[in-house]
């Protein structure tokens, strides 16, 4: 799915089909599908007229509906398009001098490689029984 920023839509104007098909740089027809799977609309003539607080309203319900929390100990797999905790409970921890971490691991499932962006002080919060190895540990060991 595109990520179409919810916030382009001005709440106190209306839009036709194919201006929102402008402001999002999509077909008319992807606008069309829109209407049918929830977006409202007003009226019941032609040109259909969508107003921008529920064009902001049913695209930031779409994002809220394709997100996935992972749990504690998970990484999110894009190949299996799950969250999956990663091979053998181990994962490898980066962390540059700019403050946050980056923790990469292998999928059980696929065998791709998983990442995911932690703050340092919420890393003992989410890592749950997950063995870390610090990479600058390995770096030294080379």
């Amino acid at each position: 799915m595109a990520n179409h920023n919810p916030r382009s839509a001005k709440i106190n104007r209306s839009y036709t089909v194919e201006e929102v098909a402008d402001l999002y740089d999509i077909h008319r027809n992807t606008v069309r599908n829109w209407l049918k799977q929830g977006l409202s609309h007003c009226g019941e003539g032609h040109p259909k007229l969508i107003l921008g607080s529920e064009l902001r309203r049913y695209l930031e319900e779409r994002k809220r509906k394709n997100k996935h929390p992972c749990k504690v100990g998970q990484i999110y797999c894009m190949r299996c398009r799950k969250s999956v905790p990663p091979k053998s409970n181990e994962a490898v921890l980066h962390v540059p001098d700019t403050g946050g971490a980056t923790l990469q691991g292998i999928c059980p499932n696929c065998s791709c490689k998983l990442f995911r962006k932690v703050s340092m002080p919420k890393l003992a919060d989410w890592r749950g029984e997950l063995s870390l190895t610090n990479m600058k540990a390995l770096e030294r060991l080379d």
